[in-house]
């Protein structure tokens, strides 16, 4: 698991130029087991403490008042529209929140859960912003039978055509996904092809990595096969213009 996080916190900040919590990967001197280490984004150099709230809060949602799945019991469209409400600066963070949407899906990151996102306050701007995205894994490298996601993308049950007829998130999905939250449909698009064919940089930094080899080759195949839904759209397929 610690070679695990490392290396997709690596992946993200190296390949996909997502703003992470700075980390490392270490090695107990005595059995050579390793530890994954990372460092606060919520105190300052000189040690005072920088207001954050993760979106469980922001939510006040909790154990006690919505259950032991509370945490799994959200979409990323509803913690969107909390950003719109407490983030003045709402159309340059939901990029990066959307970026880290289409990077969890690469990486089949079922754990991307309502407190794996937080806000804290930028003394500069005086407004809240994403912090420094954490906790970034692949789950289905240790739990096969995780989902990809930890929410649903959309909220109130909503379904894209694509998704119903074939039963996964596609471009599609992440199209409408990110035209709902906000950002224009050009910009979309270029995120997503710019993703997919980043994807492609990732097995020369997966090489290198403290993953064993087996787990470097399921990792490579799992980012290819989301990749490729990434790069499906029902909407353009022969299927979907013929179905008339």
């Amino acid at each position: 698991m610690p070679a695990n996080e490392h290396f997709t916190m690596q992946l993200a900040r190296q390949i996909f130029k997502i703003n992470t919590a700075e980390c490392a990967l270490v090695f107990f001197r005595d059995d050579m087991a390793p530890a994954y280490l990372t460092k606060r984004f919520d105190v300052t150099p000189d040690g005072l403490r920088i207001q954050q709230e993760d979106f469980a809060q922001i939510a006040e949602m909790s154990e006690e008042t919505h259950g032991n799945n509370y945490k799994y019991n959200f979409s990323y469209e509803k913690i969107a529209s909390l950003m719109r409400q407490h983030v003045s600066t709402y159309a340059v963070e939901i990029e990066k929140f959307y970026k880290t949407i289409l990077f969890n899906y690469l990486v089949n990151n079922g754990d991307a859960h309502l407190k794996n996102f937080s806000l804290r306050r930028d003394p500069l701007l005086n407004s809240f912003v994403l912090t420094p995205a954490y906790d970034l894994l692949n789950t289905r490298l240790h739990l096969p039978n995780e989902s990809v996601m930890a929410l649903d993308l959309f909220d109130a049950d909503f379904e894209t055509e694509s998704y119903q007829v074939n039963g996964f998130y596609s471009r599609d999905d992440f199209e409408e996904f990110g035209i709902r939250i906000g950002i224009p449909v050009k910009r979309v698009n270029r995120i997503i092809d710019d993703f997919t064919s980043r994807s492609k940089m990732a097995n020369d930094l997966l090489s290198r990595s403290f993953l064993d080899n087996k787990c470097k080759i399921a990792y490579s195949e799992m980012i290819d096969r989301r990749a490729a839904a990434l790069q499906y759209s029902y909407k353009n397929s022969e299927h979907y213009k013929n179905k008339g």
